[in-house]
């Protein structure tokens, strides 16, 4: 079982960016804070999918020349072929026919420490906050929702352990600009899952303004995101 098609040029070089850092997040941290007892290095992966991506675009040149294939290595997959590796990671996916493939690649991978999660990312998140010990922890956190599923709370959580690298792939026009209009207009349905992704924050001021004309019509809200 594979992702729905969305995979492009975009999405292999965002994850080979991906997983560049994650070589050299792990390749720094790993004898610190000393060689007798570095930290613990953790990837979570909240919105994990499958593990592999079927492209949306295919036999498109990339950069380097080559052809993209039809599925494409997704986070999860280079995050657990990525040389130093992490001591453990934790997947959380919702949809439970891909939780089963992911539990298969996870098993491919037995030298590997991995947790899955079937259900909401952000309980996961949650969880593994308060079940973590960040003084010997230190983890990089990826966040790649298909639309306003992350929730401000979670992004606090996530600060308040001071020891996450945080990729959050903020979801503009998977989410936030299809819920509010080009006039500014936010309809009444679509504002619970904004005040999820800004939280108590004054958003609307800052997503939605008003901008003066020159001649005798009214102003009126545009967004600005």
């Amino acid at each position: 079982m594979v992702e729905q098609k969305f995979g492009s040029t975009h999405t292999d070089t965002k994850l080979q960016k991906l997983a560049a850092y994650l070589r050299a997040f792990n390749t720094a941290l790993k004898n610190k804070p000393s060689a007798a007892s570095p930290f613990e290095r953790l990837y979570v992966d909240a919105f994990a999918g499958t593990g592999e991506i079927e492209t949306a675009e295919i036999s498109l040149p990339l950069i380097d020349g080559a052809e993209m294939d039809a599925f494409i290595p997704g986070s999860v997959r280079r995050a657990l072929e990525v040389e130093p590796p992490f001591h453990r990671y934790v997947f959380a996916e919702q949809d439970a026919e891909k939780a089963k493939a992911l539990q298969a690649l996870a098993s491919s991978h037995a030298d590997k420490r991995c947790e899955i999660h079937v259900g909401d990312a952000n309980e996961m998140v949650a969880s593994v906050v308060r079940a973590t010990d960040w003084t010997r922890t230190r983890a990089v956190v990826f966040l790649d929702p298909f639309g306003s599923q992350v929730s401000w709370s979670t992004l606090e959580l996530l600060a308040a352990t001071k020891a996450v690298d945080l990729w959050y792939l903020f979801p503009s026009g998977l989410s936030v600009l299809r819920q509010i209009s080009r006039s500014g207009r936010i309809l009444p349905e679509h504002r619970p899952a904004l005040d999820r992704i800004f939280g108590p924050n004054d958003w609307e001021s800052v997503l939605v303004k008003r901008e003066a004309t020159e001649d005798l019509c009214i102003p009126t809200p545009k967004a600005v995101l």
